[in-house]
């Protein structure tokens, strides 16, 4: 695994996620007009959500899948 691999997710461990990428897009935005309104939120964007599909499927077998944080 490289070290651009384990990004996100060592950063969301140690808490520091929003800090590192919201100073990152704030470089960003000056150099790349379509990152103008990017924001990093921290306790929504740390993960994907699962796919309804996904969690359907799960309940089909008896799995309870919960979505994750800061979606519906």
């Amino acid at each position: 695994m490289n070290k651009e691999s384990t990004f996100p997710t060592k950063h969301v461990r140690w808490g520091i996620a929003a800090e590192t990428l919201n100073a990152y897009l704030a470089k960003e935005k000056l150099k790349r007009t379509y990152k103008a309104t990017a924001i990093f939120t921290k306790g929504k964007n740390e993960y994907f959500p699962i796919p309804a599909s996904i969690i359907d499927i799960a309940a089909k077998y008896g799995n309870k899948l919960d979505q994750n944080p800061g979606y519906n």
